[in-house]
This record gives C-alpha cells, sequence and structure tokens, in this order.
C-alpha cells in the first residue's frame, strides 16, 4: 500500500505541474517513459484515475444536482434558490470556484494509460486490451460529466495534445465517448471475471466491466438522442441498456430497504459503477479535507441519522421535503416511503412546532462521525461508496427509451419490474396520470430520489418548463442553443489561453 500511495502522489504531481492552460492538464507521455514497463505500472496508473473519481464524488459544488432535485420551502434570498432561479449575479460569483479541472485530470491520467499500455513487456494482449478499455471508460465517464454539466468543451484526445485550445461542440465529444464506449465494451470482461495483476478478483465496483461500458453506453445515446434530436439512438440506448439488464452480471436487490442498507452502502448486486469511499479514502486523508463532500445525505438528512441532533433540527437543513410531498410521492403500498423516510406516518402525528411540517429522509443510514477534539459527535460525511450508476437506473432508462420508440407494452414491463419491487400499484393504476413518458419520468423521480438524476432526467424529457423553476419555463428557444441548461465556464479556463470562449448564453447576461 506504501508503493500505490507513493504513485498516487508522484502521478498527482506530475500531473498538476503540467500545462496551466484551459484550466485543463494533460500531460506529455515522456515523462512516463521510463515507468510503464510492467502491468502493475499500468495498474497502479489506473489506481490514480480512480482516485481523481473519487475527488470528483467528494466534490460539494455540483451544480446540476441542487438546480434539479425535489425539494420543498426555499429560502429566496440563499444560494439554492439563486442558482435555481438562474440568477446571472450568482452565477457570475461562482465562476471563480467552478471549474472542469478535477473532470480533465481524469481525462490526463487516462490518456496517459491509453498513450503507453503498449510499453510493457511480458503482457498478454488480452490484458493490454483490459487496460486500454478501462482508461477508455474513465475518460468517458469524465468526458460525458463534462458535457452534461457545460456542454461545450475542449477535447484532448492524447497526452501529447497540450496547449492553447478552444472548445469542440458537445455533440462532437458525445461521438468520441461513444466510440469509446463502443470498444470498451467489446475488450472488457464481465464483471465477475475482473482480475487484478496478481490474478486476484477485482470485487469492488470501480474498475469497470462490460456492463460498467454498456451501461454507460445507454446513456450517452439516450443524452444525445434527446438534446440534439436523433431519435434513431433510441435503439441504440435501449440495445445497450439490455445488454445490461439481460447479461447476468448485475441483479436488483429485494427491497427498498435493501436499496438504503446495500445497494447505497457499496458493492451490492445492484450497484454498476461506484467510487469506493468506505474507510479507505477517509483514513488516508485527514477528515476535515472532505467535510464539505457532495452528499445528498448531508444536505437533505439530519434526525435521527445525525447523533447530535433531535427531531427539530430537520428545520435547519438546506434541502427539505413537506410531509405532503411524502405523501403524493408515494402510494399506500410504496414500500419506498418507509424505506427513503423515516417512520413518515408516525413522524408526521408531532407537533409542526417540532417538525416544521416536514419529513424526515432515511436513505443514507451509515455516517461517519467525528470521534474526538471539539467536534466529537458531529457527521463529516456518510461511510459509504458514492453510487454512479445502479441497475434499476438502467431499467427505468430502457422504459423510456423503449416508450420513446412507440414500444409501450414493453415499456410498460420494464416500469412494472422496478415497480414490483416496492410493492407499489402496477401500470397502469388508478394513480397514473399523464403520458407514459411522464409516468416513467415519475418512476425514476420516486426510485431516485436525492441520488442526482433528476435535473438531467428533466432535460432529457424536454420538462424543463414544468419541472423546474419559473425562470426555466421563460427561456427561449435561442436561450437554450446558446447554453442556458449548462454551467458558464470556470475563470480558470481562460489564464493564458485567448482561444477558450464562454458560454454563449452566459456571456450575454454577465
Amino acid at each position: 500500500m506504501k508503493n500505490l500511495n507513493l504513485f498516487i502522489i508522484i502521478f498527482t504531481l506530475l500531473v498538476t505541474s503540467g500545462c496551466k492552460k484551459l484550466d485543463i492538464e494533460p500531460q506529455n507521455s515522456v515523462t512516463f517513459e521510463n515507468y510503464f514497463k510492467t502491468e502493475n505500472d499500468l495498474y497502479r496508473a489506473l489506481i490514480g484515475v480512480q482516485a481523481d473519481l473519487r475527488l470528483m464524488a467528494l466534490d460539494g459544488s455540483s451544480n446540476p444536482v441542487l438546480k434539479g432535485e425535489k425539494l420543498d420551502v426555499l429560502n429566496q434570498s440563499g444560494s439554492i434558490f439563486r442558482l435555481r432561479n438562474l440568477d446571472p449575479i450568482y452565477y457570475k460569483s461562482t465562476t471563480q470556484y467552478t471549474s472542469w479541472n478535477n473532470w480533465y485530470r481524469v481525462i490526463a491520467g487516462a490518456n496517459l494509460v491509453i498513450d503507453n499500455v503498449s510499453r510493457p513487456q511480458g503482457m498478454t494482449e488480452q490484458r493490454k486490451n483490459e487496460y486500454l478499455a478501462q482508461a477508455y471508460f474513465y475518460r468517458s465517464f469524465a468526458y460525458f460529466s463534462v458535457i452534461k454539466q457545460w456542454g461545450n468543451a475542449p477535447l484532448i484526445k492524447n497526452s501529447l495534445d497540450v496547449g492553447r485550445k478552444g472548445v469542440t461542440a458537445w455533440q462532437a465529444i458525445a461521438d468520441y465517448i461513444i466510440s469509446d464506449l463502443e470498444k470498451a465494451a467489446e475488450m472488457l470482461p464481465r464483471v465477475q471475471d475482473l482480475k487484478d495483476p496478481n490474478g486476484l478478483s477485482i470485487t469492488t465496483k470501480n474498475a469497470p466491466a462490460k456492463g460498467t461500458a454498456n451501461a454507460l453506453l445507454s446513456q450517452v445515446y439516450a443524452w444525445k438522442a434527446a438534446l440534439n434530436k436523433e431519435p434513431a439512438l433510441y435503439a441504440k440506448a435501449e440495445e445497450a441498456a439490455t445488454r445490461v439488464i439481460e447479461g447476468g452480471e448485475y441483479s436488483l436487490v429485494g427491497t427498498p430497504e435493501e436499496v438504503c442498507t446495500k445497494v447505497l452502502v457499496g458493492n451490492s448486486t445492484e450497484g454498476i459503477f461506484e467510487a469506493p469511499l468506505r474507510g479507505y479514502f477517509f483514513t488516508e486523508f485527514n477528515p476535515y479535507f472532505i467535510s464539505t463532500a457532495m452528499s445528498a445525505a448531508l444536505s437533505y438528512q439530519s434526525y435521527p441519522v445525525f447523533p447530535l441532533d433531535n427531531a427539530g433540527d430537520i428545520k435547519n437543513v438546506s434541502s427539505k421535503f413537506l410531509k405532503q410531498t411524502v405523501n403524493d410521492l408515494y402510494g399506500a403500498t410504496d414500500l419506498r416511503k418507509n424505506a427513503y423516510f423515516f417512520k413518515p406516518d408516525s413522524m408526521a402525528n408531532l407537533s409542526n412546532d417540532i417538525t416544521g411540517g416536514f419529513a424526515y429522509p432515511y436513505k443514507w443510514r451509515f455516517p461517519l462521525v467525528q470521534i474526538s477534539g471539539f467536534l466529537a459527535g458531529q457527521v463529516i460525511n456518510f461511510n459509504q461508496d458514492k453510487v454512479f450508476i445502479r441497475l434499476a437506473d438502467i431499467i427505468l432508462l430502457r422504459a423510456e427509451c423503449r416508450e420513446r420508440q412507440g414500444k409501450s407494452g414493453l415499456a410498460a414491463d420494464d416500469l412494472n419490474v422496478i415497480r414490483n419491487r416496492a410493492k407499489a400499484a402496477v401500470y397502469p393504476s388508478a394513480s397514473d396520470i399523464g403520458s407514459l413518458q411522464l409516468i416513467i419520468f415519475r418512476e425514476r423521480e420516486k426510485e431516485l430520489l436525492m441520488e442526482g438524476f433528476r435535473y438531467y432526467d428533466i432535460l432529457r424529457n424536454g420538462y424543463y418548463r414544468t419541472e423546474l423553476s419559473s425562470a426555466f419555463s421563460r427561456l427561449s428557444d435561442q436561450d437554450i442553443a446558446d447554453g442556458a441548461f449548462y454551467d458558464p465556464v470556470g475563470n480558470a479556463a481562460f489564464s493564458d489561453n485567448p482561444e477558450m470562449r464562454q458560454n454563449s448564453y452566459w456571456l450575454k447576461h454577465f
């Protein structure tokens, strides 16, 4: 472990001392000419990439999550309200903090592996292809995250691609991602067959497998189909999702309670891609460094999970649900209500003087608590992995893609797989209102509540005028074409780089 930690430190120093243009840091592969001699060197390089992905999992400034997640009762002078209402003064003030830098660190690390994968001696072609495919996946995951949040962005194809650079249209980057993922899906083994250099099974869900690549591929196809109006790609998204669902690599856990106690903890049968945060990260780094980690649990939860909180503290969390909202979301038989919220019916009987009329989110159960010092007893974060993709997400995404192709019967079958697990009324039911596309969106809202999917679901389905703030309903078609859905590019990207341009929408409003 000491040698591995040393590699990560060296890798980080080399990457961060690279090109300072664009707020991205590609690295010349000559730097590692004498390093990539063995399979272990490639493996350690990928561990470095995974470390950067953990940093992104702990990033506390994910604007898209805050813009689109479901919540009630916003402070109209608060930052979340201003963010959700496209306040240009607020967005301009955040450009000094918002940065795609860490995503490009992932891309730079993946490029190093891709450019050096043939250097080690004595490796079989199969093993080289597996490392190449894993690097393709990590690069794709980072690029997809970038284009969803910022739209057009620099496209860095290899570790020699350094210097000043403008942005590439997000559609072209999406095509680049699709090409990478199609190759990765062919070359990667099934999740049960993943091995490290010593031949030992890899049991965590941070190393991509065949199903991981197909799951991300389905998301990218669906995103481009919707936002670029290419309906033929829905069939591609469905095919990729089917390979995940029917590939035998993953299976749903039995109940919504197990979603909370197993899936969101990490390394479950339902988890497809995760950043491992339990124990490992918290013991290697000062825990105060991660005290601002991005977790819906920190934004929504309080009592009874936080040891020092009482029932009245729910009024102080930044993101809240009214009791009526929870009742409206989940029907009488839906097990998700009592899994995702703490005793919602009995807590609703407490005085509003105590509860403020709010429900008690309970989706993340295992806090990391400071055990000594003046912060003893306070929750630092959650000792749970960050789950980026899980099987329920892909099943409902396939339902959405099937419905967009007119395959309503098959779409309903997928929808009911998730409803049957939750013991919810199967489709069609008396409570189902609107088109099947809308009903599938509502099901994703219920199943993936607080997990950070909703903003992108809204954009993909075209519901921004009805499901987001009134500021979005006032957007013109030109505003959308100019990039109103995306974050403005952070200030650091313009340092010593005259090729960089600000998002057109925000340029007009700053």
